[in-house]
């Protein structure tokens, strides 16, 4: 096998088979850390002013905490929009009738 450079702190070395990316288990670990922060904490870009900003949470694990944020423009995500409620209602008028 020919030998490859560590994509975490940049140390050659040998593969013991041609899947191994990273010299060690800590390098690793150190790039599924910093993969799994961005992953899982996304940065969320308000539609009413565009002001980018990076969540220290996830909006999938933590949702009620996603219910209650809000952008400093007063923007909620999760916020109720008369349009929304009135598809709602609708549906449900469709349903019963």
């Amino acid at each position: 096998m020919e030998e490859k450079t560590c994509p975490t702190c940049g140390t050659k070395f040998l593969p013991r088979t041609y899947r191994h990316i990273h010299c060690c288990r800590n390098c690793f670990k150190k790039a599924y850390r910093k993969k799994m922060k961005e992953e899982h904490n996304p940065n969320f870009v308000c539609p009413s002013c565009g002001k980018k900003t990076e969540l220290k949470f996830s909006p999938i694990i933590n949702f009620k905490k996603w219910q209650k944020f809000k952008c400093s423009c007063g923007y909620t995500p999760c916020g109720p929009s008369p349009e929304k409620e009135e598809d709602v209602m609708e549906k449900i008028r469709r349903l019963f009738e």
